[in-house]
Protein backbone atom coordinates (compact mmCIF):
# COMPACT_ATOMS: atom_id res chain seq x y z
CA UNK A 1 0.00 0.00 0.00
CA UNK A 2 1.03 3.21 -1.03
CA UNK A 3 -0.12 6.42 0.84
CA UNK A 4 0.59 9.99 0.78
CA UNK A 5 -1.24 12.98 2.54
CA UNK A 6 0.22 16.52 1.65
CA UNK A 7 -1.55 18.99 3.74
CA UNK A 8 -1.94 22.55 3.10
CA UNK A 9 -0.68 24.37 6.37
CA UNK A 10 0.14 23.01 9.73
CA UNK A 11 -3.25 24.56 10.84
CA UNK A 12 -5.31 21.82 8.50
CA UNK A 13 -3.03 19.19 10.88
CA UNK A 14 -3.44 20.26 13.94
CA UNK A 15 -7.56 19.93 13.32
CA UNK A 16 -6.75 16.73 12.04
CA UNK A 17 -4.70 15.54 15.23
CA UNK A 18 -6.55 17.00 18.11
CA UNK A 19 -10.49 16.81 16.35
CA UNK A 20 -10.39 13.76 14.06
CA UNK A 21 -12.03 10.77 15.04
CA UNK A 22 -10.66 7.09 15.19
CA UNK A 23 -12.42 3.82 15.47
CA UNK A 24 -9.72 3.38 18.18
CA UNK A 25 -10.48 3.69 21.76
CA UNK A 26 -7.90 5.73 23.68
CA UNK A 27 -6.27 2.29 25.32
CA UNK A 28 -5.17 1.65 21.66
CA UNK A 29 -3.74 5.22 20.61
CA UNK A 30 -0.84 5.34 22.13
CA UNK A 31 -1.29 8.87 21.64
CA UNK A 32 -3.50 9.18 24.35
CA UNK A 33 -1.54 6.82 26.63
CA UNK A 34 -1.13 7.94 30.16
CA UNK A 35 0.45 5.32 32.10
CA UNK A 36 4.12 5.41 34.54
CA UNK A 37 7.09 6.49 32.11
CA UNK A 38 5.16 7.69 28.90
CA UNK A 39 6.82 10.92 30.04
CA UNK A 40 10.06 9.56 29.19
CA UNK A 41 9.24 8.47 26.02
CA UNK A 42 7.02 11.46 24.86
CA UNK A 43 8.35 13.96 26.78
CA UNK A 44 4.50 15.05 27.99
CA UNK A 45 2.44 13.15 30.78
CA UNK A 46 -0.56 13.65 28.87
CA UNK A 47 -1.91 14.62 24.74
CA UNK A 48 -3.90 17.70 26.32
CA UNK A 49 -0.13 18.93 27.11
CA UNK A 50 1.01 18.30 23.90
CA UNK A 51 -1.65 19.92 22.42
CA UNK A 52 -1.30 23.08 24.17
CA UNK A 53 2.01 23.40 23.14
CA UNK A 54 1.45 22.31 19.75
CA UNK A 55 -0.85 25.84 19.54
CA UNK A 56 0.79 28.03 22.24
CA UNK A 57 3.95 26.94 21.36
CA UNK A 58 6.81 25.39 24.06
CA UNK A 59 7.80 28.17 26.19
CA UNK A 60 9.00 26.37 28.32
CA UNK A 61 10.78 24.06 26.44
CA UNK A 62 12.41 27.11 24.74
CA UNK A 63 13.63 28.21 27.91
CA UNK A 64 15.44 24.52 28.42
CA UNK A 65 17.09 24.76 24.60
CA UNK A 66 18.37 28.14 25.20
CA UNK A 67 21.45 26.21 26.60
CA UNK A 68 21.59 23.88 24.34
CA UNK A 69 21.34 26.07 21.26
CA UNK A 70 23.96 29.02 23.34
CA UNK A 71 26.05 26.63 23.48
CA UNK A 72 25.72 25.91 19.72
CA UNK A 73 25.80 29.01 18.47
CA UNK A 74 29.04 30.01 20.05
CA UNK A 75 30.94 27.27 18.57
CA UNK A 76 29.37 27.87 15.31
CA UNK A 77 30.04 32.18 15.60
CA UNK A 78 33.41 31.47 16.07
CA UNK A 79 34.12 29.59 13.08
CA UNK A 80 30.98 31.17 10.54
CA UNK A 81 32.90 32.55 7.02
CA UNK A 82 31.40 35.74 7.79
CA UNK A 83 35.03 37.64 7.57
CA UNK A 84 37.78 37.46 5.27
CA UNK A 85 41.06 38.26 6.26
CA UNK A 86 43.14 40.86 3.75
CA UNK A 87 46.84 41.32 3.85
CA UNK A 88 48.48 45.05 3.20
CA UNK A 89 51.37 46.72 4.58
CA UNK A 90 49.26 48.13 7.29
CA UNK A 91 46.38 46.36 9.34
CA UNK A 92 45.03 44.77 12.14
CA UNK A 93 47.50 42.33 13.31
CA UNK A 94 50.44 40.91 11.91
CA UNK A 95 50.69 37.81 10.28
CA UNK A 96 54.00 36.41 12.12
CA UNK A 97 54.47 33.42 9.46
CA UNK A 98 54.43 35.90 6.84
CA UNK A 99 56.39 38.27 8.61
CA UNK A 100 59.08 35.69 9.48
CA UNK A 101 59.37 34.73 5.78
CA UNK A 102 60.16 38.93 5.03
CA UNK A 103 56.93 39.26 2.88
CA UNK A 104 55.83 42.74 2.92
CA UNK A 105 52.54 42.49 3.18
CA UNK A 106 52.46 40.58 6.74
CA UNK A 107 49.70 42.93 8.18
CA UNK A 108 45.95 40.97 8.82
CA UNK A 109 42.76 43.35 8.32
CA UNK A 110 39.41 41.27 8.46
CA UNK A 111 36.32 42.56 6.36
CA UNK A 112 33.00 41.47 6.54
CA UNK A 113 32.11 39.01 3.52
CA UNK A 114 28.48 39.81 1.58
CA UNK A 115 26.12 37.55 2.21
CA UNK A 116 24.72 36.44 -1.16
CA UNK A 117 21.44 35.12 0.18
CA UNK A 118 19.46 38.52 0.84
CA UNK A 119 15.97 37.91 -0.92
CA UNK A 120 16.29 33.60 -1.41
CA UNK A 121 14.16 31.38 -0.26
CA UNK A 122 15.56 28.42 1.21
CA UNK A 123 13.24 25.27 1.51
CA UNK A 124 13.98 23.16 4.61
CA UNK A 125 12.63 19.86 5.01
CA UNK A 126 12.65 17.99 8.14
CA UNK A 127 12.01 14.60 8.56
CA UNK A 128 10.92 14.09 11.81
CA UNK A 129 10.32 10.23 11.97
CA UNK A 130 12.03 8.22 14.52
CA UNK A 131 12.08 4.71 15.94
CA UNK A 132 10.85 4.25 19.40
CA UNK A 133 14.29 3.48 20.78
CA UNK A 134 14.92 6.93 20.10
CA UNK A 135 15.93 9.00 23.33
CA UNK A 136 13.91 12.37 23.87
CA UNK A 137 17.64 13.75 24.66
CA UNK A 138 18.70 13.36 21.52
CA UNK A 139 15.78 14.66 19.57
CA UNK A 140 15.82 17.89 21.81
CA UNK A 141 19.72 17.81 20.98
CA UNK A 142 18.68 17.85 17.04
CA UNK A 143 16.17 19.77 17.44
CA UNK A 144 18.05 22.63 19.01
CA UNK A 145 20.39 21.97 15.67
CA UNK A 146 18.27 22.99 13.50
CA UNK A 147 16.96 25.78 15.50
CA UNK A 148 20.58 27.58 15.76
CA UNK A 149 20.85 26.20 11.80
CA UNK A 150 17.83 28.02 10.72
CA UNK A 151 18.86 31.07 12.36
CA UNK A 152 22.34 30.84 10.45
CA UNK A 153 20.64 31.05 7.63
CA UNK A 154 18.48 34.54 8.39
CA UNK A 155 21.88 35.51 9.45
CA UNK A 156 22.99 35.14 5.94
CA UNK A 157 19.81 36.49 4.26
CA UNK A 158 17.52 33.90 3.79
CA UNK A 159 14.30 33.28 4.47
CA UNK A 160 13.06 29.87 5.37
CA UNK A 161 10.02 27.81 4.61
CA UNK A 162 9.77 24.95 6.86
CA UNK A 163 7.74 21.17 5.47
CA UNK A 164 7.64 18.42 8.57
CA UNK A 165 7.71 14.77 7.03
CA UNK A 166 6.71 11.49 8.57
CA UNK A 167 7.80 9.31 6.44
CA UNK A 168 7.25 5.33 6.48
CA UNK A 169 8.02 1.95 4.88
CA UNK A 170 5.54 -0.40 3.73
CA UNK A 171 4.88 -3.65 5.08
CA UNK A 172 7.93 -5.15 5.54
CA UNK A 173 9.23 -2.71 3.96
CA UNK A 174 8.81 -3.29 0.61
CA UNK A 175 9.94 -1.71 -2.44
CA UNK A 176 8.45 2.01 -3.30
CA UNK A 177 5.60 0.97 -0.82
CA UNK A 178 4.98 3.00 2.38
CA UNK A 179 3.04 5.99 4.12
CA UNK A 180 4.26 9.58 3.74
CA UNK A 181 2.15 12.88 5.80
CA UNK A 182 3.95 16.25 4.83
CA UNK A 183 2.94 19.64 5.26
CA UNK A 184 4.31 23.13 5.78
CA UNK A 185 5.35 24.04 9.85
CA UNK A 186 6.29 27.81 8.38
CA UNK A 187 6.06 29.45 4.98
CA UNK A 188 7.95 31.69 3.49
CA UNK A 189 5.79 34.51 4.56
CA UNK A 190 5.50 33.58 7.94
CA UNK A 191 6.88 35.52 11.02
CA UNK A 192 9.42 33.49 12.63
CA UNK A 193 7.46 31.69 15.79
CA UNK A 194 10.55 30.20 17.39
CA UNK A 195 8.21 29.02 20.23
CA UNK A 196 5.79 26.94 17.99
CA UNK A 197 8.79 25.96 15.45
CA UNK A 198 10.33 24.18 18.75
CA UNK A 199 7.62 22.50 19.83
CA UNK A 200 7.73 20.69 16.13
CA UNK A 201 11.08 20.38 15.45
CA UNK A 202 12.13 19.18 18.57
CA UNK A 203 9.76 17.86 21.47
CA UNK A 204 9.39 14.21 20.86
CA UNK A 205 5.77 15.19 21.87
CA UNK A 206 5.53 16.43 17.73
CA UNK A 207 5.61 12.84 16.84
CA UNK A 208 4.67 10.66 19.59
CA UNK A 209 1.29 12.58 20.47
CA UNK A 210 0.13 14.73 17.49
CA UNK A 211 1.32 12.91 14.52
CA UNK A 212 0.49 9.35 16.05
CA UNK A 213 -3.09 10.85 17.15
CA UNK A 214 -3.03 12.23 13.18
CA UNK A 215 -2.09 7.95 11.96
CA UNK A 216 -4.52 7.12 14.03
CA UNK A 217 -7.82 9.00 12.14
CA UNK A 218 -7.03 7.72 8.79
CA UNK A 219 -9.34 4.73 9.00
CA UNK A 220 -8.94 0.81 10.13
CA UNK A 221 -7.20 -0.23 6.83
CA UNK A 222 -4.71 2.47 6.47
CA UNK A 223 -3.74 2.32 10.18
CA UNK A 224 -4.29 -1.89 10.59
CA UNK A 225 -1.63 -1.95 7.63
CA UNK A 226 0.46 0.39 9.13
CA UNK A 227 0.07 -0.74 12.77
CA UNK A 228 -1.12 3.03 14.11
CA UNK A 229 -2.47 1.80 16.94
CA UNK A 230 -0.21 0.76 20.48
CA UNK A 231 0.22 -2.75 19.58
CA UNK A 232 1.61 -2.12 15.92
CA UNK A 233 4.75 0.46 16.48
CA UNK A 234 3.57 3.12 13.99
CA UNK A 235 5.64 1.64 11.48
CA UNK A 236 8.89 1.13 10.40
CA UNK A 237 11.17 4.83 9.46
CA UNK A 238 12.85 5.45 5.96
CA UNK A 239 13.94 8.36 4.68
CA UNK A 240 12.06 10.25 1.76
CA UNK A 241 13.71 9.03 -2.34
CA UNK A 242 16.08 10.95 -3.40
CA UNK A 243 13.81 11.96 -5.86
CA UNK A 244 11.20 13.24 -4.03
CA UNK A 245 11.21 17.26 -2.86
CA UNK A 246 13.68 16.86 -0.52
CA UNK A 247 13.86 21.00 -0.74
CA UNK A 248 17.35 22.56 -0.33
CA UNK A 249 17.91 21.76 2.86
CA UNK A 250 17.30 18.09 3.60
CA UNK A 251 17.20 17.06 7.08
CA UNK A 252 17.50 12.70 7.69
CA UNK A 253 15.46 10.72 9.92
CA UNK A 254 17.12 10.98 13.35
CA UNK A 255 19.15 7.31 14.57
CA UNK A 256 19.55 6.24 18.37
CA UNK A 257 22.92 6.46 19.64
CA UNK A 258 23.80 8.69 16.11
CA UNK A 259 26.76 10.30 17.85
CA UNK A 260 25.97 13.75 15.58
CA UNK A 261 23.47 14.28 18.69
CA UNK A 262 25.15 13.55 21.45
CA UNK A 263 26.41 16.73 22.95
CA UNK A 264 27.24 20.15 22.08
CA UNK A 265 30.18 20.22 19.98
CA UNK A 266 29.01 16.99 17.34
CA UNK A 267 26.16 19.17 17.34
CA UNK A 268 28.18 22.48 16.05
CA UNK A 269 29.90 20.58 13.82
CA UNK A 270 26.88 19.56 11.94
CA UNK A 271 25.25 23.16 11.74
CA UNK A 272 28.36 24.69 10.50
CA UNK A 273 28.96 22.22 8.25
CA UNK A 274 25.50 22.76 6.68
CA UNK A 275 26.26 26.43 6.77
CA UNK A 276 29.57 26.12 4.94
CA UNK A 277 27.65 23.84 2.59
CA UNK A 278 24.67 27.34 1.43
CA UNK A 279 27.32 29.08 1.75
CA UNK A 280 29.74 27.45 -0.74
CA UNK A 281 26.91 27.02 -2.83
CA UNK A 282 26.42 31.16 -2.81
CA UNK A 283 29.98 31.58 -4.86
Amino acid sequence: MKVKKYLESVEEFLDIAINGKSHLSDAYRSSRRIEDGREEFAATKTFEEAKDMAINGWKEGCDKMKDVTAQIDCVVASKKLTTQVVYDTVGACPDVGRFLQGIPDSMMSFDPVESNGSGKILSIVVNGTASGYVKCEEMIMRGAAICSLIQGFYEMGYSCEIFYVESLAGEWGVGGEGFELRFPIKKSSDPLEIDRIAFMIANPSMLRRMVFSFDETLGKEIVDYFGFNSNGGYGSPKEIPEDSDRGDIYIPIIQGGDPCWSNFKKASEWVLEQLKIKQHDNY
